[in-house]
């Protein structure tokens, strides 16, 4: 499973830059135990508005 991570930086008035990183979980973890639940939510950019 690949998760995708990201941040703004360079803020400025008129818009921002963003960085991302990407991580790697194994399904079956050797030190936690089985994954049993993954969240996730969207950023959606309509405009000059995120919602």
């Amino acid at each position: 499973m690949l998760i995708v991570d990201a941040d703004c930086y360079d803020v400025q008035p008129i818009g921002h830059k963003r960085v991302t990183r990407d991580f790697n979980t194994h399904p079956f973890p050797a030190e936690l135990g089985q994954i049993t639940c993954v969240t996730f939510s969207y950023t959606v950019h309509l405009g000059e508005q995120s919602i």
